[in-house]
């Protein structure tokens, strides 16, 4: 069984490394597909950094794991916007199956309004990641409880605003993996206003 993990990842940081990390010690996945979206078609706003400069820190952020993890660049080069429907249909004619969907439970609370939900279902198992603190588990939907980092993307990009402001660059906000700083430092991302 191979998992599939999409998002934004704007940017990625050591929470999704140890969700990754987590999942693959617990339930044992072959592979791990990381799939960065393009443009989310159910968000009015575009991702604060260019398509191109996610996909490069996701690359950068996961190299390090050392084993199976694949990140997929087909919905960052495909014309926006992005379904995850068409990305499943894609992994199975390449061979890619079997699949469970990872996502988290903030996220499948929408999960009724994506394109072919009905169809996502028959092309992977879904699998709902909890927080730690979340409330009681989802109905009719297996789930993955763990103690998440806590890291969210939202705030970083508030820590990354502040830190252009003050011009002090020497630290590295919390969160953030080591090489993803490095290139958001280079290619100056994230100063403008994260809201």
């Amino acid at each position: 069984m191979n998992a599939v993990l999409g998002g934004t990842f704007d940017p990625v940081h050591e929470g999704h490394l140890h969700l990754i990390q987590t999942l693959r010690e617990r339930l044992g996945f072959k592979k791990f597909f990381v799939v960065p979206a393009g443009q989310n078609p159910l968000k009015s706003q575009s991702p604060f950094a260019a398509a191109q400069d996610r996909l490069e820190m996701v690359k950068l952020a996961l190299r390090p794991l050392g084993w199976e993890v694949v990140v997929l660049d087909w919905e960052v080069c495909a014309p926006p916007p992005s379904f995850t429907v068409s990305t499943l249909e894609r992994m199975h004619r390449e061979g890619m199956a079997p699949l469970t969907l990872v996502m988290g439970d903030d996220v499948y609370s929408g999960f009724e309004s994506w394109r072919s939900p009905d169809r996502i279902r028959e092309l992977a198992r879904i699998l709902v990641v909890t927080r730690n603190n979340s409330p009681d588990p989802l109905q009719r939907v297996e789930t993955f409880s763990f103690n998440a980092l806590p890291y969210s993307a939202t705030a970083l990009r508030k820590s990354l605003h502040n830190v252009w402001n003050s011009g002090d660059l020497t630290q590295r906000p919390k969160g953030l993996p080591e090489p993803v700083w490095a290139f958001i430092k280079k290619k100056k991302l994230y100063a403008e206003s994260p809201t």
